[in-house]
């Protein structure tokens, strides 16, 4: 298994108000520390040439500060339907009217953390995404005005509330497929995380509406965000990982005389502008993130192949389920004789 554990902490940079609209400003992330660690015959490497068990978190923070001029980079609220391509949306008055024009625009690459991990096995020839967590301490928030939460709750300014930042994050894995995940519903009150890619009309929106009332958002039912799970499959095969299989390990490399099956994902961390518990009230809040990976080995394949009419080849590719073991892709050849 491959542990991928992060932490960082959302600073807000100014004065905000509300948002996606709450993180209208930008959100800094005050530290952002990472370690890769992997064990059971896998490795794993930030740039492809120097290979850990455990890749330790000052290489990644090294990495991610030298892709951004060697500053710590800074996070701000955007939204995605692809984990690839990003975007920032601010609602501007643009009609005269009290309902707001959304204006999209490409979000820089500096507004969301990207790192991509390269793995290398001798015997796993794929890997899987088997869990995931979004972690953060609970803060209590008195709004200012009265507003529904996401599950409907009405607050207002003669109670407090609690909110989490880890509510607004989005972790995705982009390998063979592309997959994101977000904590569950229920995990703190009023939070709604469906698992859709539909955006919730309460919560950070109605905040937003009810704050300004001359300039609220349009009709949003064409809008939507990459779906994010909210938990991991369980696996019903056995031999099979819990999990999404995320990746082929199909490229190969040598190195130092051993043959290996190689693969890379890209890892997308952000704070999603469309949900529903992204107030004001997360910035200054530590997020952890922690992601498992685990390898799943070569099945069994059994070829025939007919030589002549009283002869044939069958050819035996297996691999050993033993991580340790030896035995990587070897081919048993039998000739059949048949009479």
């Amino acid at each position: 298994m491959s542990i991928v554990a992060v932490t960082l902490v959302v600073a807000a940079l100014g004065a905000s108000t509300f948002a996606w609209f709450t993180l209208s400003n930008r959100a800094e992330i005050g530290s952002f520390d990472a370690e890769v660690t992997a064990g059971e015959g896998i490795e794993v490497s930030i740039d492809g040439t120097n290979w850990y068990s455990t890749l330790p978190s000052s290489v990644i923070n090294a990495f991610l500060e030298s892709q951004n001029d060697g500053e710590t980079p800074i996070l701000e609220a955007v939204t995605t339907t692809n984990a690839v391509a990003f975007t920032k949306v601010s609602i501007q008055d643009v009609t005269g009217d009290s309902v707001g024009t959304l204006v999209p625009t490409a979000a820089p690459a500096s507004s969301y953390i990207s790192f991509t991990l390269f793995f290398r096995s001798q015997n796993a020839t794929e890997l899987y995404w088997q869990n995931a967590t979004i972690g953060s301490e609970v803060k209590s928030w008195t709004p200012d005005t009265t507003f529904l939460m996401a599950d409907g709750t009405s607050v207002n300014p003669s109670a407090p509330v609690n909110v989490r930042a880890a509510n607004a994050v989005r972790v995705a894995v982009v390998g063979t497929v592309t997959k994101a995940f977000q904590v569950a519903s229920g995990s703190v009150e009023g939070v709604v995380n469906s698992a859709s890619n539909s955006i919730v009309l309460n919560g950070a929106i109605a905040y937003h509406n009810a704050k300004n009332p001359d300039n609220v958002y349009p009709e949003l039912s064409s809008v939507s965000i990459l779906e994010a799970a909210t938990s991991f499959p369980e696996s019903t095969v056995v031999g099979t990982p819990n999990g999404f299989d995320i990746l082929d390990l199909n490229g190969t490399a040598t190195d130092n005389g051993i043959d290996y099956n190689t693969g890379n994902l890209v890892v997308k961390v952000w704070i999603e502008g469309w949900d529903a518990d992204t107030f004001n009230a997360i910035l200054k809040e530590a997020i952890n993130v922690t992601l498992s990976f685990e390898g799943k080995v070569k099945k069994i394949r059994i070829k025939i192949k007919e030589k002549n009419e009283n002869e044939k080849i069958i050819i035996i590719n297996y691999s050993c389920n033993h991580y340790g073991c030896g035995f990587r892709n070897k081919h048993i050849r039998l000739v059949h004789i048949i009479k």
